[in-house]
């Protein structure tokens, strides 16, 4: 089930005891939740930090570590109630793969003609043969998308939790949305 608000007020997320001046008597646009989506990218935020070994032997990679975003993304789909085979992603660690697919099932999304929403998957890359990232939309605030992506570092984007210890890990990142580098979008929520 999806479920639809309209927001009246808002905290600001450094002190919860303060309301948002302009918010107070304003009803947002109409805000989708779903509750898979958010399951998964509250998953995915727990995993800040750690790195991949785990995402790629789970989701079948027996050859260990690869580049392990694609395994992260489906890890998290599969653990919050998603069937992955639906979206017909293979046992590949190759992002445009999953792309081609995305595309074939008409859930795919470039960027200057849709706004993500939480669970929506990000491609990264700079054109149709060049995908080479993945991760998750944790949500869209004032022209920025916030991310958790697995396999990342600090190049490219600002991380805003998570610390790059020189091993590629699970960072939660932050770039506006018309980043050059943002490929476009895989709509897995209903």
């Amino acid at each position: 089930t999806t479920y639809y608000y309209r927001v009246c007020a808002v905290r600001y997320e450094t002190d919860p005891r303060k309301m948002h001046k302009k918010a107070t008597g304003v009803y947002s646009d109409i805000i989708r939740i779903n509750p898979r989506a958010f399951k998964m990218v509250k998953l995915a935020e727990s995993r800040i930090n750690m790195g991949g070994l785990i995402y790629c032997q789970e989701m079948g990679n027996i050859n260990g570590i690869v580049p392990w975003c694609v395994f992260f993304c489906g890890w998290c789909m599969e653990h919050s109630g998603y069937d992955i085979k639906e979206y017909q992603f293979p046992d590949s660690g190759n992002v445009g793969v999953w792309c081609d697919n995305l595309k074939k099932l008409g859930r795919f999304e470039v960027k200057e003609k849709y706004t993500p929403v939480q669970g929506d998957l990000i491609i990264f890359g700079y054109g149709p043969y060049n995908r080479t990232h993945i991760g998750l939309v944790s949500r869209v605030v004032d022209g920025y998308v916030y991310t958790i992506e697995g396999n990342t570092n600090t190049a490219k984007g600002t991380v805003v939790k998570g610390t790059y210890n020189g091993v590629n890990t699970c960072l939660m990142k932050r770039r506006k949305l018309n980043d050059s580098y943002i490929y476009g979008y895989g709509k897995v929520a209903p």
